[in-house]
């Protein structure tokens, strides 16, 4: 059973400290002990931005870039949410551009997709990155990659 929390929640004055109920619902802005509504409104702030998409796209070579330009964040910080479905096996990683520095970050832990099955990843990102997204198989098709990045 989840037990009451105390989280951060952006409001129309900015952010405020709330007390979530066991259902999620915001009972009492901790600061002005004023009920700003439930959690769903508060949530209902966070809007996408959507980043890039491919559809029905021969994979590249292995190891080369999906997009030919690197996404980067809109907002900072915001959360990049990453759809991905491809018609052959393929251990799935992306790369992250720090200060002109690749990071190459492998999704799903290190296990293939399965062909023909839909993933769904995220992770956070800041001013100053650049994402581009890769695979170690030749062949194939990107059925969808959808990048959507979650801002304030």
């Amino acid at each position: 059973m989840p037990t009451p929390a105390l989280l951060w929640a952006y409001t129309d004055s900015g952010w405020k400290p709330v007390l979530v109920d066991t259902l999620g619902h915001v009972q009492v802005d901790a600061l002005s002990c004023a009920n700003p509504g439930n959690l769903d409104t508060a949530l209902s702030k966070w809007l996408p931005v959507a980043k890039a998409r491919l559809t029905n796209v021969a994979l590249p070579v292995a190891y080369d870039s999906f997009l030919p330009v690197h996404v980067t964040p809109t907002t900072s910080p915001s959360y990049l949410v990453v759809y991905i479905c491809i018609t052959i096996p393929a251990v799935f990683e992306w790369q992250r551009w720090v200060g002109g520095v690749a990071h190459s970050e492998v999704c799903n832990s290190g296990v293939p997709l399965v062909a023909g099955s839909a993933y769904m990843f995220a992770t956070s990102w800041r001013a100053g990155d650049s994402m581009n997204f890769r695979c170690n198989a030749t062949g194939g098709t990107i059925t969808c990659l959808d990048l959507l990045e979650v801002v304030r």
